[in-house]
């Protein structure tokens, strides 16, 4: 038993120092870039359609990445949406349906 509670502490010292170090990254605004190999990107762009807004997603997946910009669209109807393969624009959400 006292082995098993030993062992019990360990581990939870470990986890507990993993949970810390994990809350401090995503406390911290300068998150890390996003993986620039991944293919596919979900972006806002601005009305005039010169500039890019905001990166939603980017992801290796077209399957996920095509989820990630049905939802932008959903919950962001009055934005402009891209979905990319690179450069070649795969999707396109205008509000209205322009």
């Amino acid at each position: 038993m006292r082995a098993f509670c030993a062992r019990l502490a360990n581990q939870w010292g470990a986890s507990e120092t993993e949970l810390r170090r994990l809350l401090r990254q995503l406390a911290d605004p300068q998150l890390p870039v996003p993986r620039g190999d991944y293919p596919f990107r979900v972006e806002q762009w601005d009305r005039t359609g010169e500039r890019l807004m905001w990166l939603v997603a980017v992801a290796d997946n077209l399957l996920v990445a095509r989820a990630a910009f049905e939802e932008a669209a959903r919950l962001h109807p009055r934005e402009h949406w891209l979905l990319r393969h690179g450069i070649r624009v795969v999707e396109r959400y205008n509000p209205g349906g322009s």
